[in-house]
């Protein structure tokens, strides 16, 4: 089984949608893969999660990670528009007061995070940057062979902006809700 683990806004769903949209295109079929928080998100674990099998001796992993600052600010716009009651409760307060709430919940995943080893680690600064370049290891342990051509056609097809495009547009789908959209800015810093 493969953990692919990260702290919440940090670029799971690009992440996954990269590899969804590859093994459409490609008809190839991806081994066994989790996407975890760790027990540190807002969704029910899946029953993979449950077992605690990202723990386990042997398990492949894989980190995604995000500058602390950026992961916080991005968590707070999402959880302003998606989680009940979430508006009223800093109706008075402001986004450094949720920062300052959330941080010792970051704190805390990053410590039971560093208490694992990976087989690839990577930053949603980079895949900003360099996507083709710095997803292609997570694509090789997810699919072992990865025909470049199809992996670049779906690189481009996953840029941010394009994604975020075919969201507003209708195109496509990727919060599960018609009422807000997981693309916002995708900005560094």
């Amino acid at each position: 089984m493969i953990y692919l683990i990260s702290y919440p806004k940090c670029g799971r769903t690009w992440c996954r949608t990269i590899i969804d949209e590859y093994a459409k295109r490609s008809k190839a079929t991806p081994k066994n893969h989790v996407w975890t928080h760790i027990k540190f998100g807002n969704q029910k674990d899946p029953k993979t999660e449950r077992d605690g099998g990202w723990l386990k001796d042997g398990a492949t992993r894989i980190l995604l990670k995000r500058n602390d600052l950026d992961a916080l600010v991005s968590l707070y716009h999402d959880q302003m528009a998606r989680v009940n009651g979430m508006k009223s409760r800093y109706k008075n307060k402001t986004i450094d007061d949720y920062v300052m709430d959330k941080a010792d919940h970051l704190l805390r995943f990053k410590e039971k995070s560093r208490e694992l080893t990976y087989d690839y680690e990577l930053s949603y600064e980079k895949m900003i940057k360099h996507p083709f370049k710095t997803f292609l290891p997570v694509m090789e342990i997810v699919f072992d062979k990865v025909d470049l051509n199809t992996y670049n056609e779906v690189i481009e097809f996953c840029q941010f902006d394009n994604l975020s495009k075919l969201e507003r547009e209708g195109k496509i789908d990727m919060r599960g809700s018609k009422k807000y959209r997981k693309t916002r800015k995708g900005k560094v810093g």
